[in-house]
């Protein structure tokens, strides 16, 4: 059952719903991440490779990154 926003959100029963919609969710975090990490970080690492700053947070964001595409997956 979907309802607008005035009446609240609401799932359906079947959990299949859920996973589904928790996998578009964690697909938009990931398409985020993944240009953060090239569009922004990627380049300031490229730039300065000795900067600590920048190789903990490229190396933070790769983490949440394969963590994030394994959730997109469809696994059982």
């Amino acid at each position: 059952m979907n309802l607008t926003p005035k009446e609240g959100y609401r799932f359906s029963a079947d959990p299949a719903d859920w996973i589904s919609y928790e996998r578009r969710q964690f697909h938009t975090e990931l398409t985020r991440i993944t240009r953060l990490i090239t569009a922004t970080v990627g380049p300031h690492a490229g730039a300065r490779p000795n900067d600590k700053f920048a190789r903990i947070i490229l190396a933070q964001l790769e983490g949440v990154r394969a963590t994030f595409e394994s959730l997109v997956t469809d696994q059982p």
